[in-house]
């Protein structure tokens, strides 16, 4: 009788592996879904089932679940401009949500889910396999050393360029004042040649297109390259955002700006670094690249939590959140995200602004003036934000990634004296005009 060959011994080991695992996650599922939190069993022999050091069972603290329908109360202005979802469209997000809720619940009851993919994270590493398959976006590439970006393919930026002229015209129909500022992306524009990235490219494309429909600007490359920075410092290394002492500097940057075009009085003082002292955070910070490499291939890095030494008293709204805190400056820090140290599932940069929800308001009790400013946002803002906040009167945020509703209603609604728009290049996307998902739809 002829021997098996080894290959089919190895789809059988592989079989069994597969069915163990299968079975490791109904049995943990059962354990928690129905003695814990069913029936209440929450004791040392269930707690057996999630052991220390163990990934599983251990949830995210989350942000805004984009369940709000904002459309209801600030609705499109024109019938033709109200985008309804097609069938098919609304089909592939709820596939795509479920994918996503179902593939992190497994993550979460696969026993030793975090040990397994860091001990596979350094196979990779010993056996050379590359981090980035190009032509695959938004996988992870070497940089320099232990510095890592995310690729970003090419788009087309010309239909992003008309909707932001469109929306300065609109602004400046209502009396308002527009900046588009264009947030830096982790791969310098001046000193990196990552293959396959078009991340600067992209963003030179669309400010080129800006400058040329006369639209106000600030390019915050150029702005840290003209400083004399070195870019790299800027950033987090295992993360794809900018530092909160980078975001604080920015801020000083768009307040210079906005004080020269439209005299909003912004004491630029209050965005100086010696006003602020910092709570260090040590070895704390794991970021959504570092995530990814795991702590086989990437180091814990310091995160800071800046507060102003001068006087503070602000109110920090997010109706998706449930959040309605009056105070001193701490009201912006959601301290959920960096109280605990958990490298895989917890983010501490998320602690800055609460992290991302589609409607924030910030109303300044000490406002040095009476500004009132609209920021149509993305990530790179939640450490711009919360100190912007401190030199004008009120500041609104709007994320377009959660909020659904009409931006020229709510415009028209608040009536902000100017509106911004901060990106980074990974928000540099094509429109799709059919579905109002895009976060470049601003009407």
């Amino acid at each position: 009788m002829a021997k098996k060959p080894f290959t089919s011994i190895i789809s059988w080991l592989f079989l069994v592996m597969v069915l163990l695992a299968f079975c490791s996650i109904a049995a943990r599922a059962i354990i928690k879904e129905v003695l814990i939190d069913g029936l209440g069993m929450d004791n040392a022999l269930t707690q057996k089932a999630f052991p220390a050091g163990d990934g599983g069972g251990k949830v995210q603290v989350t942000g805004d679940d984009g369940s709000t329908d904002w459309s209801l109360t600030y609705p499109f202005q024109e019938q033709s401009a109200t985008v309804q979802v097609s069938f098919l469209q609304e089909l592939k997000n709820r596939v795509t949500e479920a994918e996503t809720a179902l593939t992190d619940y497994c993550k979460q009851m696969l026993p030793y889910y975090d040990t397994l993919v860091t001990q596979t994270s350094a196979m990779q590493e010993k056996i050379g396999w590359n981090i980035t398959a190009y032509p695959e976006y938004n996988a992870i590439a070497q940089v320099t050393g232990d510095y890592y970006a995310t690729v970003l393919e090419k788009q087309d930026m010309t239909e992003n360029i008309r909707s932001v002229s469109l929306l300065q015209d609109y602004c400046e129909s209502l009396g308002a004042g527009f900046l588009y500022v264009q947030a830096p992306y982790k791969i310098c524009k001046y000193t990196d040649n990552v293959v396959g990235d078009f991340s600067n490219e992209n963003a030179d494309a669309l400010v080129s297109g800006l400058q040329q429909a006369g639209v106000s600007y600030i390019d915050m490359r150029e702005e840290i390259h003209n400083a004399g920075f070195d870019h790299h410092s800027l950033f987090f290394v295992t993360d794809s955002h900018w530092k909160p002492r980078t975001g604080l500097w920015a801020t000083g940057v768009i307040a210079q700006r906005l004080n020269n075009l439209y005299g909003c009085n912004i004491p630029l003082t209050y965005f100086e670094q010696d006003q602020y002292t910092a709570q260090v955070y040590e070895d704390w910070f794991l970021g959504s690249q570092g995530k990814r490499l795991t702590l086989a291939r990437a180091n814990p890095e310091d995160i800071e939590l800046l507060y102003p030494t001068y006087p503070t008293d602000l109110r920090f709204y997010a109706p998706a959140l449930g959040v309605d805190l009056t105070g001193d400056f701490s009201v912006v820090y959601d301290m959920k995200h960096i109280e605990t140290k958990n490298y895989m599932y917890l983010t501490p940069y998320s602690a800055y602004a609460h992290s991302d929800s589609a409607v924030v308001r910030y109303e300044n009790h000490l406002a040095p003036n009476d500004t009132k400013i609209l920021l149509i946002k993305d990530s790179f803002a939640n450490v711009v934000a919360p100190f912007l906040s401190q030199g004008v009167a009120q500041l609104d945020l709007l994320d377009l990634r959660y909020f659904n509703g009409s931006v020229e209603t709510y415009i028209a609604e608040t009536q902000p004296d100017v509106v911004m728009v901060l990106y980074n290049p990974g928000n540099l996307k094509e429109i799709d005009w059919d579905t109002h998902l895009s976060t470049f739809d601003f009407r």
